[in-house]
């Protein structure tokens, strides 16, 4: 078993315009303030390679947003159950 695995995150067209759009919406307007979101992702394999490719994002709406907690000064990032729902 070959034991040098590449790992990598691939997004496609339409998930990488829409994580784009998402999170660099305040960027423009000189705004300073962080967003964020979830990828949904599929695995693809290979003989030297392992990657994760990103076909769908999550992002949060108003409502979802008043339920979650994110103290990025830290670098941390919690997320409630709800924001799933």
């Amino acid at each position: 078993m070959n034991q040098d695995i590449w790992h990598e995150v691939v997004l496609t067209s339409e998930a990488n315009e829409v994580a784009y759009d998402h999170l660099l919406q305040h960027y423009g307007r000189g705004v300073k303030q962080e967003e964020f979101c979830f990828g949904l992702w599929t695995p693809s394999t290979g003989l030297e390679r392992e990657t994760a490719i990103v076909t769908a994002n999550l992002l949060p709406t108003v409502n979802t947003k008043t339920k979650i907690l994110v103290p990025l000064v830290n670098r941390n990032f919690n997320c409630s159950i709800e924001f799933l729902d």
